[in-house]
């Protein structure tokens, strides 16, 4: 499904919402504008997050709920939009908040056009290497679903570095039935060697921990997002593709004392 570029624009003024939406035009950008957190949240639910890229620019005070708590309610939903707070009144608690909540930037009113365009675009940056992220951790995650519990707990004593036959006495399986489920492990993963699956289980954690960082702490003092953490140069190239090239056409097995003989 094609995604489309959009800058979300909640504002309880109606000036600024067209001031706003007119610089985004101006850039070739999609806008959409809310007078309220209700009607946005409304508007934007996880269908939206799949089908439109981009990023939230939202006042601190609006009629009803605030404009942080629209990020604490997005935040709840699971879904990580990469926002930018604006405000007449920079309060340091409210700055706390706010970037606590997910914001990348706090902008006092009247905005600077430069600094909003140059906040714009690293919240687009931002959006692009977080769904790169979803995307990844979803390809694994979707080929580790079509291991067995009994697979999956060989497939954890491989990567703590146990040797087949260790693994066997500590299961109280036949040699031969861990041979199996470690082939199979390699097989899911589309992978040749247990330093690959060691891997897939690297490049899972570090996903997991970057998926919940708030997106201030994925930039440097340069405001230029990092993908550092998103490039697994030892992994098998489907962790790189999209979720739906990712699951391989391998159902899982359903072991069998005639296939494996008797543990």
């Amino acid at each position: 499904m094609q995604t489309t570029d959009t800058v979300f624009i909640v504002d309880d003024s109606m000036d600024i919402r067209q001031s706003f939406t007119a610089m985004v035009s101006n850039r070739g950008l999609r806008a959409e504008s809310f007078s309220s957190g209700a009607e946005f949240l409304g508007a934007y639910n996880d269908a939206r997050f799949g089908q439109t890229t981009g990023c939230l620019i939202v006042d601190v005070r609006l009629p009803g709920m605030s404009g942080l708590d629209v990020l604490e309610a997005l935040g709840e939903r699971g879904i990580r939009l990469p926002a930018i707070v604006v405000t007449g009144y920079g309060e340091i608690p409210m700055v706390v908040r706010a970037i606590r909540a997910g914001a990348i930037d706090f902008l006092e009113k009247p905005c600077d056009s430069v600094q909003l365009n140059r906040s714009i675009d690293l919240a687009f940056r931002l959006d692009a290497l977080n769904r790169k992220v979803v995307q990844q951790l979803s390809a694994i995650d979707g080929r580790l679903a079509l291991l067995t519990p009994p697979e999956r707990r060989v497939m954890e004593l491989l990567v703590a570095g146990r040797p087949n036959k260790a693994i066997a006495a500590e299961l109280d399986l036949s040699l031969r039935t861990i041979e199996f489920r470690r082939a199979r492990v390699l097989q899911v993963l589309d992978v040749r060697s247990v330093s690959e699956v060691v891997a897939v289980k690297v490049a899972r954690d570090r996903l997991v921990v970057q998926s919940t960082r708030p997106f201030n702490e994925w930039t440097d003092g340069l405001g230029v997002g990092s993908p550092a953490d998103c490039d697994f140069d030892l992994c098998p190239a489907w962790i790189q593709e999209s979720p739906a090239a990712a699951f391989p056409d391998v159902a899982p097995t359903v072991e069998s004392s005639l296939a494996l003989g008797a543990p």
